[in-house]
């Protein structure tokens, strides 16, 4: 019976290894790491702002940690990968950046790290992140299939 058990415990070991190698730490992410898609959103930046934070309170793969730069206006939202028993991981897997387009819009840059595919490919989670940051309830484009 000890012997199931290990192994269980070791694909298990295995399968959480090779999720948080395609993560990165929010510290060496770059632009550059990310394949973006944006867009302009008819709302202020501080109201799609809390939209994002809130959009990802039920996310159970996902925590947002970010703030709005008082000198600039703008925001820049980390996604990171929810840990082992709904702790955060130190992997982000990818960012959300806000700048106030004006008054009353928005233009939300989502990046992902597309390293991959296979866990972030087709954009889905870019779409749904700027669905989110539109109005639109969590999970409106989680298929991953599309």
């Amino acid at each position: 019976m000890g012997e199931g058990k290990t192994m269980k415990q070791f694909f298990l070991l295995i399968g959480f290894m090779c999720l948080t190698g395609c993560a990165t730490p929010a510290y060496k992410m770059t632009d550059t790491d990310l394949v973006w898609e944006e867009k302009v959103v008819a709302a202020p930046l501080q109201v799609v702002y809390d939209r994002l934070i809130s959009g990802f309170r039920d996310d159970d793969q996902a925590d947002p940690a970010g703030a709005i730069n008082p000198d600039t206006k703008e925001a820049v939202i980390d996604i990171y990968l929810r840990g082992y028993r709904n702790t955060i991981a130190p992997w982000t897997i990818g960012i959300i950046k806000l700048t106030p387009v004006s008054d009353s819009k928005t233009l939300v840059r989502a990046g992902i790290n597309e390293g991959n595919l296979y866990f972030y490919g087709k954009g889905y989670l870019r779409q749904e992140w700027l669905a989110i940051a539109a109005g639109a309830e969590a999970g409106v484009n989680s298929r991953r299939d599309e």
